[in-house]
């Protein structure tokens, strides 16, 4: 089951438009966030990570999206 999308709160990508009243939504699919332990169990993956490492840093390029999500 799906769970609320909080990472995109206020981030660049939705601030502008929350900023002029306008609800935003999306699939959170990782940004910064570290997984913890119950997403670990639901989902895969590891604990204490962060979900996606190359988040704004040099290894952030197509070659890493994840075409499904």
């Amino acid at each position: 089951a799906p769970q609320e999308n909080v990472e995109g709160q206020g981030r660049s990508d939705d601030y502008s438009f929350q900023q002029a009243g306008i609800p935003t939504s999306g699939y959170a699919t990782g940004a910064s966030a570290v997984k913890s332990s119950s997403e670990a169990a639901k989902w895969g993956g590891t604990a204490g990570r962060a979900y996606d490492s190359c988040y704004h840093s040099a290894c952030d390029t197509t070659t890493n999206i994840n075409a499904t999500a």
